[in-house]
């Protein structure tokens, strides 16, 4: 099992960019469930769109706080949560290592979680970091259309990563032509070899007309 993990402030999108990278057969999406089908060789990359795209057409144009209320804006109901405990970061499922393999893994933290990145980073020293740079542009614009949770980050705490580190730009999310070659330059990064333009493409403009009709 191999583990990344995000570091962004809360509404930049790490949801959204993990799921991106889940659609490499080599990575896994946000829950045990899901994982597991995907080791077991039953879910493809195609189903993973799938289920994204099911998950955005739920939503009747709400947004919340996070709280899983049914039709609203809920993150594709999948996070830390569904892998490992929190704040000790403890694998939930026991035989997760074995079932991925090599996989990757995802795990996030927004700037003032430094106690949980911490937990994890010690007990994952290897796990390679995503870290977004560039976010503002994205936060302001959700700002604008009803996602009124997030504010704009005059100053984001970064601790010092002693692990590979990939830096991430999230104002890319507002233009398509940007968006997509920084992805795919991210999977070759994380040495992902199947990029699916076309996937991508269509699951990135889904998530920015989603965000954009919330309430």
């Amino acid at each position: 099992m191999k583990t990344v993990i995000l570091w962004y402030p809360g509404g930049a999108g790490g949801k959204f960019l993990i799921n991106c990278l889940a659609l490499s057969r080599h990575c896994y999406l946000q829950h045990n469930d899901l994982i597991r089908r995907q080791a077991s060789n039953n879910l493809t990359t195609i189903d993973k769109f799938n289920h994204l795209i099911n998950e955005l057409n739920l939503i009747d144009g709400k947004f919340n706080d996070g709280v899983h209320v049914p039709g609203t804006w809920t993150d594709f109901r999948m996070g830390n949560g569904h892998i490992f405990t929190q704040p000790e970061c403890e694998i939930i499922d026991p035989e997760l290592p074995s079932t991925v393999g090599d996989g990757l893994i995802f795990f996030t933290a927004h700037g003032g979680w430094q106690g949980l990145s911490d937990t994890f980073l010690k007990k994952y020293p290897e796990s390679t970091v995503i870290l977004f740079t560039k976010f503002n542009k994205f936060i302001a614009w959700r700002s604008e259309h009803g996602n009124t949770q997030y504010d704009i980050i005059d100053r984001f705490d970064v601790p010092k990563f002693n692990t590979t580190v990939f830096e991430w730009d999230a104002d890319t999310y507002l233009n398509e032509a940007e968006f997509l070659p920084a992805i795919e330059n991210l999977y070759a990064q994380l040495g992902l070899d199947d990029f699916n333009r076309d996937l991508i493409q269509q699951f990135h403009a889904k998530y920015i007309d989603t965000l954009a009709n919330l309430k």
